[in-house]
């Protein structure tokens, strides 16, 4: 009687165990297996209008994208692929902000907690309202007549400088510096959260022995503290090689939706969610398809040599 109540109880784990399971495995093969497989297959077809229905094109879909890109090299499909990296460049330049911020949060500057708060409010408002916000800042208004500026506006219109800060027109020459700036303020206080748990890890027996050896703010950071988080910093880099996957969401609020003569602010990703937005012309998605998987093939590379070299140069690091 024991032993078969024994084995009712495993029976009922098991099915427990097999129930939870098959939840995520089928989250799994619905939303990665087949929609990758669905992606990869689509890159092969085309839309026939005629037969109402995708034909096999073979590699037709990858040759145009490179012909048109690479060898004809037009001005729309080349600007739209290196706009794509400057998602890079961007989080580049937020990384040693990030780091001597959170540095400075580690060492106890003055009101440390309230800049905190400050710095991490970006991450938790949605972006949309960020870039109304920061629009807002540098538009011109007009009102019966009569116009009004932004606060950013006002300011250099003091000065006598007042460009057309949000123009896309082929002359205007201040919208990506915008661009940068709004993606600096809006992602760096995700890093610094990230770079400030990094550096409380350390072990304060290190710091404080450091200190007593007549260790200056500075040389702590270069010495100590970076090579302590180096682990973190080599993830991040990681993750900076795939924000290009990311990167359509701040030229398209900015520019409002306006992509500029020849594709000025655009992007693969923005370009791959019109073609999507656009799935009524079922022509679109193959070509959106195709995209992604070459910059996927891209950046798999990049991701894995970074990875490689990074590992070689950093030591491994454990406390």
């Amino acid at each position: 009687m024991i032993v078969i109540k024994n084995k009712r109880s495993k029976l009922k784990l098991y099915l427990f165990i097999a129930l939870m399971l098959s939840v995520s495995l089928l989250h799994f093969a619905i939303f990665y297996v087949y929609v990758n497989f669905d992606t990869v297959r689509l890159t092969f077809f085309r839309f026939d209008e005629i037969e109402n229905g995708y034909v096999f094109n073979g590699f037709k879909n990858y040759a145009d994208v490179i012909r048109h890109t690479f060898i004809e090299g037009r001005a729309t499909d080349l600007n739209t692929f290196l706009n794509t990296f400057r998602a890079i460049s961007v989080n580049l330049i937020i990384l040693p902000i990030s780091i001597i911020t959170a540095y400075a949060f580690y060492k106890k500057v003055y009101a440390e907690k309230t800049f905190r708060v400050i710095f991490y409010l970006p991450s938790i408002i949605s972006i949309v309202v960020q870039c109304s916000a920061f629009l807002a800042m540098f538009k011109t208004y007009t009102y019966n007549g009569e116009e009004f500026y932004g606060p950013y506006n006002q300011f250099f219109r003091l000065f006598g400088y007042a460009p057309e800060w949000l123009s896309t027109a082929s002359e205007g020459n201040t919208m990506w510096p915008l661009i940068y700036a709004f993606g600096i303020i809006a992602g760096l206080g995700t890093n610094v959260i990230l770079m400030s748990s990094a550096m409380l890890r350390i072990p304060s027996s290190i710091t404080e022995a450091a200190e007593l050896d007549g260790c200056g703010f500075y040389r702590e950071l270069f010495t100590i503290t970076l090579p302590l988080i180096m682990p973190t910093i080599t993830t991040w880099i990681t993750m900076i090689v795939t924000s290009v996957f990311g990167f359509f969401m701040q030229p398209m609020l900015l520019t409002e939706g306006a992509r500029g003569t020849d594709n000025k602010f655009y992007t693969i990703p923005w370009q791959i969610f019109d073609q999507v937005q656009n799935g009524a012309a079922k022509s679109t998605i193959p070509a959106a398809a195709t995209l992604g998987i070459l910059l996927s093939l891209i950046i798999m590379p990049l991701v894995t040599l970074m990875r490689w070299i990074f590992k070689k140069l950093t030591p491994e690091v454990s406390f």
